[in-house]
């Protein structure tokens, strides 16, 4: 209950600060789907156990000339991931990250063809974790980014049960008699536990807004077995050995990305008018309205034309400069950027979204 409790906490903390740091800034939102693989080793000798469990000391392993294990095989979980994030820096975000793991497996061991155990397992895990992403090269624009994440939080089991019992023929049906305990056995997940995120991949932006992702990342999680109300059957054998199941792992996802608002280095949308302490009026508003179109279409060569032919035809609108020297930042050359940057710094040394594009 305390960790379902820290849960709520973190996000209804952490999702507020994005907002109100970032009402200026860019937010990132992912959609994605996957494939998240298990590693339930234990689990898979728990059920080739359980016949024996119910029936200490009258069956063993040299009892049966072979044991077959038919059905699905419990080793991957369908993930869906999504994510909000919030650029720091044109580079850094901050990321609420929410998973969605689930697997449902239905199993049969038989026993020489004759006796059988029967085994239904069902895992749904919400994950809530908070966290960050480093962007390499990315600036608001379009094009292809990779990046490298991590996260940290909390695994909440949604539904998550298994349920095994004993036949003793094959013609005869799962004995599900509770006042028989040696036949059927239930175990309900409803603990919560802590895991961990690490994830590398890259995102491809078609426009601004709009664009796709693939990650591949490992899965850190270990799902302790709290078994709710009294254990019955063979769960309730000394010999029963399980305690936790790992859901750590590779996994694979890809999805939507969308990138809303921002301004200046958040979002690398195009400067205004009104940056600078004058705006242009006549032919130089003309031709700085030119360079606001250009660089609105990533074209930043011809904005810089245009915002050049303005700053002749007008010296005292110093926001040009800005917009030259962002210019020059989306052409990644950061000398020329930080000339023309570190130039309208020294006109308006009050400009704190310019200092931090100082510090690229």
């Amino acid at each position: 209950m305390r960790k379902k409790l820290f849960a709520v906490i973190v996000l209804f903390l952490f999702a507020p600060v994005m907002f109100a740091v970032g009402l200026d800034g860019k937010f990132g939102l992912e959609l994605r789907g996957g494939y998240a693989v298990i590693n339930p080793a234990v689990l898979n000798t728990n059920l080739l156990g359980v016949f024996y469990q119910g029936y200490p000391g009258v069956y063993t392993v040299s009892s049966y000339s072979s044991v077959d294990v038919s059905g699905t095989k419990l080793g991957a979980m369908a993930l869906g991931d999504g994510s909000l994030q919030f650029f720091v820096t044109p580079n850094i975000a901050l990321s609420l990250k929410s998973d969605f793991l689930s697997v449902e497996s239905t199993d049969t061991v038989q026993l020489s063809g004759v006796d059988q155990v029967f085994s239904h397992i069902a895992l749904n895990v919400l994950y809530v974790g908070v966290g960050g992403r480093y962007y390499i090269g990315i600036d608001g624009a379009k094009g292809f980014f990779p990046y490298i994440g991590a996260d940290a939080g909390i695994f909440l089991h949604m539904d998550s049960f298994w349920e095994t019992g004993v036949a003793v023929t094959s013609t005869v049906p799962l004995y599900t008699n509770p006042n028989d305990p040696n036949m059927y056995s239930l175990i309900d997940f409803k603990d919560s536990f802590f895991g961990a995120n690490i994830e590398v991949g890259a995102q491809y932006m078609f426009t601004k807004t709009v664009g796709v992702s693939l990650g591949v990342g490992y899965r850190i999680a270990s799902s302790p077995v709290a078994v709710s109300g009294t254990t019955v059957g063979v769960f309730n054998k000394a010999g029963f050995n399980l305690t936790a199941i790992d859901l750590s792992g590779i996994y694979v996802s890809a999805g939507l990305n969308f990138c809303l608002g921002g301004s200046g280095s958040g979002a690398g949308a195009a400067g205004t008018a009104t940056e600078g302490t004058a705006a242009s009026t006549g032919t130089a508003a003309k031709y700085e309205q030119a360079g606001d179109s250009f660089f609105t279409a990533n074209d930043y060569a011809k904005a810089i034309q245009y915002y050049g032919g303005a700053l002749r035809l007008d010296k005292g609108n110093n926001g040009l400069y800005k917009k030259i020297g962002k210019c020059y930042y989306y052409m990644k050359d950061m000398v020329k950027a930080k000339q023309y940057l570190g130039y309208y710094l020294k006109l308006n040394p009050g400009d704190e979204e310019t200092k931090k594009w100082m510090g690229m």
